[in-house]
């Protein structure tokens, strides 16, 4: 048993060594490469007068809010997320993860128009809070 732990715990562990740590790099990557962050933003779903903010209205949120701050591109991901709220209940709800590669350069800039996006979001759908996860290592990325 104790073997087959230790297994598992180190091929845990190889799917979060970087690759650049890990000395792969695919062929020719890098050379006309740009360093980029990554932050994501965690939206939930559900209001407090226990109705959801519908697909409609999310898709008008993602033209009037995001598209017009990011209009190069970003990414959105359906998820069920979880979390124990202000008044200590556990709240599990759909979800969606806008995840935005910006140039380094822009970080600054780039992260008060993140800022810009989740206040406009709480004010206008009254939620709590929206996750922003910033990573700290940029990486290379190559159009």
């Amino acid at each position: 048993m104790r073997n087959s732990l230790l297994t598992i715990v180190l091929i845990a562990c190889t799917f979060f060594i970087p690759i650049e740590a890990a000395g792969i790099r695919e062929a020719g990557f890098g050379s006309t490469a740009e360093r980029f962050i990554r932050v994501e933003l965690y939206f939930g779903f559900d209001r407090k007068e226990q109705t959801q903010v519908s697909e409609d209205e999310w898709e008008k949120f993602l033209a009037e809010e995001v598209t017009p701050r990011f209009p190069d591109g970003f990414t959105v991901i359906s998820a069920i997320g979880q979390y124990r709220g202000a008044d200590g209940t556990i709240v599990r709800e759909p979800s969606r993860v806008v995840v935005f590669l910006l140039p380094k350069t822009a970080k600054r800039k780039s992260g008060a128009l993140i800022d810009e996006i989740r206040v406009a979001y709480k004010k206008q759908f009254r939620q709590e809070s929206v996750l922003r996860l910033d990573f700290v290592r940029s990486v290379d990325v190559d159009f």
